[in-house]
């Protein structure tokens, strides 16, 4: 489906006149349509060349593209044909390349005039694409070095001889944002300022015969001979000369409808896109000083939600202020990039600031609390633990994502946290891996005491037991030993009960414990007792047992509850 356009004809006729129009205008556009379709000034039809004109039509909501030639059949010099084009500004907007209404331009003629009153439909169509032509590139790079860097006066510049100066000031006008590229005013042949009262013109083009454009008002206006060397004037080359080859036709609309200002936004705009394109680590940091106060950019949403999108994927690289930035924006970026690079922003938060990532954890936007958590999910466990510190309040909401995290050596011996810290985490204290990485990792006197008292000394004995049968070193597992030998009646318990008890653990006991200390309640010397096996219990000590026993003989007390069985000195 096309883009409905209407169109008007001028030309000489007992007086310059309108012989057709189809759209509707008011008085005033209409009077605007007639000045702006006669002869843009004295001496311009001697010239030859045909030329643009583009305007806005405000009361009316169109805007007028024109071409005018020189009306050489007619007797009276100066005369000219003008067929104008009008768009509405909604449909405007929509057009990738507003240049392509050039393309219905017809010269009318005596005969042909009274025809142009019917309306047209132009079926959008890609651009040709074609590059800048060397006579070209420099007219568009001086055209736009005046009127971006002189975003406030009026431009004008010396109009070639070839027939190329349209085509690059449509260029122009097609990489500008809908707001912009409407209320855009240009003539590309003039010999006099074309402004009406309260309708400054924004570039005109004078004949090379013309010494200079001769402005109403007292302005000199700027003449556009000079090139910027400035990266966002390169930028700005590449998209006219490859205007589908990257998202700057998407990122213009997108700022340019969320931005306040004109052609004064442009270089801004120019610039973050030419710092987003790079790949150096410092291009993140100038992306975000160019949209922090007090820049132009500053204001806009669709411009931090840019910079914060990259900087996010940058995120293993950022320092602090730049992962400052994207943590405070990370409510701008879509969940599409959340998921993609969530994880690398936890993993480098972890590191440089974990108490930053706890709180997005529980951060109040939805979006962030979810992104955060199912990036902390996806982290290997152990590198979790790894940056966890003892005693930080962050260690807690880690943990509520985390549960598994007191399975690893690694989160106890960073933490040396206590059975009550998990607990009011949410976190039970009841899996055997759980307490076999403690044993592993705790070595804070307190803490161990209070994940023995919720686990209890036989659960400690059985996992001290099987840490020993992996070969673990006994001087790791001393502490836990003799925490639970506080508890005699325990140790009689699991020494009585236990099979093929580990003789390193039997001889850290016997180091803890006095002989007469283990209490003899089973009705069997818990010393000597293999574990109930077959009835035969208690009968003899096992070879085992004897040869790990490293109990010394003590002086005898006046009174004792008992006497063991039997004491080995190996």
């Amino acid at each position: 489906m096309g883009v409905v356009v209407y169109q008007a004809v001028h030309g000489y006729s007992e007086g310059h006149r309108q012989f057709a129009c189809s759209a509707e205008l008011t008085p005033s556009d209409a009077r605007l349509l007639l000045v702006m379709s006669d002869a843009s000034g004295s001496g311009v039809t001697t010239e030859g060349n045909s030329y643009l004109t583009g305007y806005p039509l405000q009361e009316s909501g169109l805007y007028a593209l024109a071409r005018t030639w020189p009306a050489l059949e007619m007797s009276r010099p100066g005369c000219v044909w003008t067929h104008t084009l009008f768009i509405e500004f909604a449909d405007l907007a929509l057009l990738d390349s507003p240049s392509q209404l050039s393309a219905l331009f017809k010269l009318p003629s005596v005969d042909s005039a009274q025809s142009f009153g019917n309306t047209l439909l132009l079926a959008e169509t890609e651009s040709s694409n074609s590059r800048l032509m060397s006579s070209q590139l420099s007219l568009f790079e001086r055209l736009a070095t005046a009127l971006y860097e002189h975003p406030h006066d009026q431009v004008w510049a010396r109009r070639l001889s070839d027939g190329f100066v349209d085509d690059v000031v449509l260029r122009l006008w097609n990489l500008q944002w809908p707001r912009l590229r409407r209320s855009f005013r240009f003539c590309t042949l003039t010999t006099r300022d074309r402004s009406q009262e309260g309708m400054l013109f924004d570039l005109q083009l004078c004949g090379e015969t013309t010494s200079r454009l001769r402005f109403a008002k007292n302005t000199d206006g700027v003449e556009a001979t000079t090139t910027s060397t400035e990266p966002w004037l390169a930028q700005l080359v590449d998209y006219a000369n490859r205007p589908y080859a990257s998202g700057f036709r998407e990122a213009l609309r997108l700022l340019g409808t969320d931005m306040l200002g004109g052609r004064e936004s442009v270089r801004s705009i120019c610039s973050l896109q030419a710092t987003l394109a790079q790949h150096e680590p410092s291009a993140v940091a100038d992306a975000i000083a160019l949209v922090t106060p007090p820049t132009p950019l500053s204001a806009s949403k669709v411009a931090r939600e840019m910079v914060a999108s990259v900087a996010l994927s940058h995120a293993d690289i950022l320092d602090d202020a730049a992962l400052n930035y994207v943590v405070d924006n990370l409510d701008l970026i879509s969940e599409h990039d959340l998921a993609a690079h969530g994880q690398q922003l936890a993993g480098h938060l972890l590191k440089a600031a974990p108490g930053k990532l706890a709180a997005l954890i529980d951060d109040e936007r939805l979006s962030v609390r979810v992104s955060m958590k199912a990036a902390v999910e996806r982290i290997d466990a152990n590198v979790v633990a790894q940056n966890l510190k003892a005693g930080e309040d962050w260690v807690r909401p880690l943990l509520a994502v985390r549960p598994d995290l007191p399975e690893t050596p690694v989160f106890w011996q960073r933490t040396q946290a206590k059975a009550a810290d998990l607990q009011q985490a949410g976190i039970k204290l009841q899996a055997e891996a759980q307490l076999a990485a403690a044993v592993l990792g705790l070595n804070d006197q307190l803490s161990i005491e209070s994940v023995a008292r919720v686990f209890g000394s036989a659960s400690v004995l059985k996992c001290v037991q099987q840490l020993l049968a992996e070969e673990r070193d006994v001087s790791e597992l001393r502490r836990w030993v003799k925490e639970v030998c506080h508890q005699p009646e325990a140790v009689a318990s699991f020494l009585s009960h236990t099979l093929a008890l580990n003789p390193r653990l039997v001889s850290c006991i016997a180091a803890e414990l006095a002989p007469d200390a283990v209490p003899n309640d089973y009705g069997v010397d818990p010393w000597l007792a293999d574990g109930l096996d077959n009835g035969e219990a208690g009968k003899r000590p096992t070879a085992n047992r004897i040869a790990s026993l490293r109990i010394h003989p003590r002086p005898e007390r006046a009174v004792q509850k008992r006497r063991p069985t039997a004491v080995f000195d190996v």
